[in-house]
């Protein structure tokens, strides 16, 4: 998974961009420096890519966060933004965790209403 990632990763060609793990099965994408059709066509190519090669499903959501169009963004802002982007999301995913671990242990009930 993490050379057939890094390919398709490779091929997105953004000015600024990372990619990082969470776990062993997902993995958080960040890019800055084009328009936002330019990122969801970029993230609908990554995910497309990782179908093809991957024995597996892949799932994906995807957000986008904009800078006035009258701010000129610098290296370091950019890089700044992919590093926060991704610090933000881990920590949201460790928390959504911890609350699943609190509140739905094995000994909670599931109720599925059809």
């Amino acid at each position: 998974m993490g050379e057939i990632s890094l390919s398709a990763f490779e091929k997105l060609k953004y000015p600024w961009s990372a990619l990082s793990t969470f776990g062993g099965d997902e993995m958080i994408l960040v890019c800055a420096g084009k328009t936002q059709d330019d990122f969801y066509q970029s993230v609908e190519n990554f995910h497309q890519e990782l179908a093809d090669h991957l024995p597996l499903s892949v799932s994906f959501a995807a957000g986008q966060f904009a800078v006035s169009s009258d701010y000129k963004i610098t290296n370091q802002d950019a890089l700044y933004l992919c590093a926060s982007a991704i610090s933000i999301v881990d920590q949201a995913l460790l928390e959504g965790k911890k609350w699943t671990k609190k509140y739905f242990t094995s000994e909670t009930p599931t109720f599925i209403k059809k």
